[in-house]
């Protein structure tokens, strides 16, 4: 955040913060924290999509509509250079600029517009001409973190249970029964609302 600027008891992890603002704020001092970050987070590259269009939702559509990236729900394609210039653009915001404008995002819009375009720059080695489509929603119904997480649950669902029916049978042989029937429930449900969003194939 710019020097001069402060947010007072900021909440975040149920905790309250003063922040304030400092005199080296700029994209570059902000890209070499965040890139700091990124390569010491050790995130798997994705080389093998070079070129191809990646779709991203949720956080990165909003802040790519914050920063007129895309317009209004309908999204659409960029390339990963252009998350770099919109950061560039909001790092140069001073203290005045972003207490005049009021928007709940604005005083973050640097550091996040910099660390999305650390993440795939630096993270997942995506080239700055990689082609991005920002999207709101699939088959019109809004996408968000919420489908991910059913995506790596039903995956790691997958492995486990196996592992898992072992020990319940193990221990409770006369409700095997109902424990398969548990988990063929689950397992089922999870697979139709992943292939409704052609997420997986079944």
């Amino acid at each position: 955040m710019p020097e001069g600027y402060q947010l007072t008891e900021w909440e975040y992890a149920l905790k309250f913060w003063n922040i304030n603002g400092s005199s080296s704020h700029s994209f570059s001092t902000c890209y070499d924290v965040t890139k700091a970050f990124v390569e010491s987070s050790e995130i798997m590259h994705l080389r093998e999509l070079k070129g191809a269009p990646v779709y991203l939702f949720s956080y990165f559509f909003d802040r790519a509509l914050n920063s007129g990236l895309v317009k209004g729900n309908e999204g659409g394609q960029i390339e990963l250079r252009q998350f770099k210039e919109a950061a560039e653009t909001a790092c140069r915001r001073g203290k005045s600029e972003i207490e005049d404008d009021g928007s709940h995002w604005m005083p973050w819009q640097c550091l996040d517009l910099t660390y999305i375009y650390s993440l795939l720059r630096d993270g997942y080695q995506f080239e700055d001409d990689q082609p991005i489509v920002l999207a709101k929603k699939i088959k019109g119904m809004e996408v968000s973190w919420g489908q991910g997480l059913a995506f790596a649950t039903a995956n790691e669902f997958q492995l486990t249970e196996g592992a898992i029916k072992s020990v319940l049978n193990s221990t409770a042989d006369q409700n095997s029964t109902v424990v398969d029937q548990i988990f063929d429930l689950v397992y089922s449900g999870t697979n139709q609302v992943l292939s409704y969003f052609n997420i997986i194939s079944v």
